[in-house]
């Protein structure tokens, strides 16, 4: 049975107001099947409806046939939730399409989502500091915390203690 993420009071994700908070990196993480994706979405998801400016990533390694694949970060728990994603083959990546899309919109893009981080092992806690170092954009991600051997994921720990 999966264990249920572990709250210590209102966090980021419970609280996101984009006109409160920016600079900010928030994470869930937790095991397989413990609906990190489905929390991470819902979060997503209000944001894009409060009509704040985002992007949302999801690893090319995500072979999930109804998510990850497909361009989506989602979740088949909790009644399913599926929004758009870009695909994307890192974290260099992911900050250069970020980058892009200001350049070509002229709009500040103010929320970063990126899911199954565990797959974005190269450079990911510098590419979340560029984004959020001048305290417009947030960055919020999903991650299983520990491989199959019950070993933490280092990039993902590493980025674990810049998080709010």
């Amino acid at each position: 049975m999966p264990l249920p993420i572990q709250k210590r009071g209102p966090t980021l994700l419970e609280t996101y107001d984009p006109r409160k908070h920016g600079g900010q990196i928030g994470l869930i993480l937790g095991n397989m099947g413990s609906n990190k994706t489905w929390h991470l979405a819902g979060v997503l998801s209000k944001a894009k409806h409060s009509g704040v400016e985002g992007l949302n990533f999801t690893h090319s390694k995500d072979d999930r046939d109804d998510v990850g694949s497909t361009g989506h970060i989602g979740s088949r728990g909790c009644g399913g939730i599926k929004i758009p994603a870009l695909i994307t083959g890192g974290a260099q990546n992911m900050y250069d399409q970020v980058l892009e899309y200001e350049l070509k919109t002229g709009k500040r893009v103010r929320l970063v989502g990126a899911d199954e981080l565990q797959f974005f092992t190269e450079g990911l806690r510098d590419v979340v500091l560029a984004l959020t170092h001048d305290g417009s954009r947030t960055f919020l991600g999903a991650s299983l915390d520990r491989d199959f051997r019950a070993r933490e994921y280092p990039h993902v720990a590493e980025l674990a203690r810049f998080a709010g």
